[in-house]
């Protein structure tokens, strides 16, 4: 049997478990500006098969949780402009994404948090794929993670190249990692 990872529209109702009064964030809404908006913590919703946009900085305050998921059945592609998307985490703030596809740019996180969970997600490797299904840039990083001291944790995604600041605990279950 075929293993279901990376984003996609297969059944995810284990990982994303409950969602307590999500915020949904329409296609037509920038993503960074949704969370910053709500003063960047909660769970965000994207419950369509279709583009978003995100372009810019997503400040988690301390001891804050950011929480963005697809909607299980959904597979959302998040397009990144040109700044990419980044993720600035308080002290012991813990991030998740969840069931999303990332593509166009590399993903940022720095500060002092405490965890990044990615689940059921694409980094698309090489950034994004050329007419003939090839990487675009295919050394350049889909995951730069800077958080010393911080757990990073991939469950059934797939990445391209991976960065991780010294002394981070790193678990990948079930991943591919193009590198």
């Amino acid at each position: 049997q075929a293993l279901e990872l990376g984003g996609g529209e297969h059944e995810r109702a284990p990982s994303i478990g409950t969602l307590n009064a999500p915020t949904i964030i329409a296609p037509s809404t920038e993503i960074t500006g949704a969370i910053n908006g709500a003063g960047g913590s909660g769970v965000f919703l994207l419950d369509r098969s279709t583009h978003y946009a995100a372009n810019g900085t997503v400040t988690v305050p301390a001891n804050q949780s950011l929480r963005l998921v697809a909607a299980n059945g959904a597979f959302p592609t998040i397009r990144m402009g040109n700044n990419g998307l980044r993720f600035a985490l308080g002290d012991d703030a813990t991030l998740e994404l969840n069931g999303v596809r990332l593509t166009r740019r590399g993903l940022s996180v720095t500060g002092a948090g405490a965890e990044v969970s990615l689940i059921d997600c694409t980094l698309v490797p090489g950034l994004e794929l050329d007419i003939s299904g090839l990487p675009v840039a295919p050394a350049s990083l889909s995951l730069d993670c800077q958080i010393i001291g911080a757990a990073l944790r991939l469950d059934r995604c797939i990445t391209g190249p991976i960065e991780v600041a010294e002394d981070m605990d790193i678990r990948l279950g079930e991943c591919i990692l193009d590198a």
